[in-house]
């Protein structure tokens, strides 16, 4: 049966409404900005006068998103070339998710870098230059990304050896342009053995990502293995 037009025009109405809300609540649900907690383990092993291996482990949580946000891991290895140079490569496995959907995206993360870092004034500075294919991702995008840190060590009695600040900016080449800052300030604990702890507080903003803007209070684990 054919339904008069003032009731058809109304039913449309309704379902166009009801499209409107739910597309808001799915925009409302993914927050602006997020207070997240990042988690990493890194044991080191001088294999080589020259050469360490790296095994990592990342771990990633959000506030009210789908949890954990990102998690997995990798193998790199860093060769000195002389006291102010070296260079790297490797790997990650990592798993994200969406923010939107809670749905799961596993990516491999190849990368390679070439570090300069060197000491001035009591300070040590490096910079990163690093590359990488994000594998298993739309497009198969590459991006660069380049870090300068700076450090002060203490050489004081306190349980804090060091303190540091650094800046990362991401550019990303299938989109032709920069994409992420990341704004980072922290300390290195006085080590226990071979374990040393890093506490830091970063703020990165994203030109794509959702959300587009993360305040994060960081823990990284760092063991040397003899």
């Amino acid at each position: 049966m054919r339904l008069p037009w003032r009731s058809t025009l109304l039913a449309s109405a309704v379902l166009a409404a009801g499209a409107a809300a739910a597309a808001s609540a799915e925009a409302q649900a993914v927050k602006s900005a997020d207070n997240q907690l990042w988690s990493e383990i890194d044991v080191s092993a001088q294999v080589a006068a020259r050469l360490a291996l790296t095994a990592t482990v990342v771990d990633r949580q959000g506030d009210g998103l789908p949890n954990p946000t990102l998690w997995g891991g990798g193998l790199t290895g860093d060769l000195r070339l002389s006291p102010n140079w070296s260079i790297g490569a490797g790997a990650y496995e990592v798993q994200a998710r969406s923010a939107v959907s809670g749905g799961r995206l596993n990516a491999t993360l190849p990368l390679a870098y070439i570090t300069a870092d060197g000491s001035a004034g009591g300070f040590h500075v490096s910079d990163r230059n690093r590359i990488e294919d994000e594998v298993g991702l739309p497009g198969d995008p590459w991006r660069y990304r380049n870090r300068l840190m700076v450090e002060r060590p203490l050489h004081i009695a306190l349980p804090i050896r060091s303190i540091f600040v650094s800046d990362e900016v991401f550019y990303d080449f299938g989109q032709r342009r920069l994409s992420r800052n990341r704004a980072q300030v922290g300390v290195t604990l006085t080590p226990v053995g071979p374990a040393a702890l890093q506490l830091y507080l970063m703020r990165q903003d994203d030109a794509f990502a959702h959300p587009s803007g993360l305040n994060i209070l960081g823990l990284t684990l760092k063991v040397e293995i003899d």
